[in-house]
């Protein structure tokens, strides 16, 4: 059984998207720090190790805000497949949320939509660590800790499988934003 789960949010602009990663930040950082790790789709897509390591150990948890599911089609496009997809819309509905409670621009961490909604990923996060309903990682489908050639080593330091699944370094989320920007070469202002 794993010990932690990957959370892939969705990147999109939508104001359920945007409460959504909101959300991811409360379940990582406040809820469930031990138990869960911060996925980037830009680095995902830009193959950068930290994030291919993330979905090849950990049961994925992708968190969509419309039809597109790109978190999830993201996390095919690596070879595996998301352990559970959640709709950001349904959790509101079975939460009797409005979404037109919730700021066009930006919604805060503390905004009662986020925390609700965060506390509801928890528990999806919860039945996934401990093989509740819906459960399960399938098997990885990629070599895990992949050295930048191919010689069983991480991308951590030198690590090996030995050593256990990278930790993350990230403590807050503007720092992860602009890593996930550094690494795909997109422009900090």
């Amino acid at each position: 059984m794993a010990d932690k789960v990957c959370l892939q949010p969705c990147l999109g602009l939508r104001k359920e998207a945007v409460l959504g990663r909101q959300a991811l930040y409360v379940v990582h950082e406040d809820l469930l720090p031990d138990q869960t790790v911060l996925g980037c789709g830009p680095a995902l897509n830009a193959n950068v190790q930290e994030d291919v390591d993330f979905i090849n150990l950990y049961p994925v948890l992708a968190v969509e805000a419309c039809e597109l599911d790109c978190a999830t089609k993201l996390v095919a496009k690596k070879e595996q497949t998301a352990a559970r997809t959640v709709r950001i819309g349904e959790v509101m509905k079975e939460l009797g949320l409005e979404l037109d409670s919730v700021p066009e621009e930006h919604v805060e961490v503390e905004h009662p939509a986020v925390q609700a909604v965060a506390k509801r990923i928890a528990e999806h996060v919860k039945e996934l660590l401990t093989g509740g309903p819906g459960a399960g990682h399938p098997p990885p489908t990629a070599p895990l800790l992949r050295g930048h050639l191919g010689d069983g080593r991480g991308a951590h330091h030198g690590a090996d499988a030995r050593d256990g699944p990278p930790q993350s370094h990230h403590d807050r989320p503007l720092l992860r934003v602009r890593r996930c920007r550094a690494e795909v070469g997109i422009r900090q202002g």
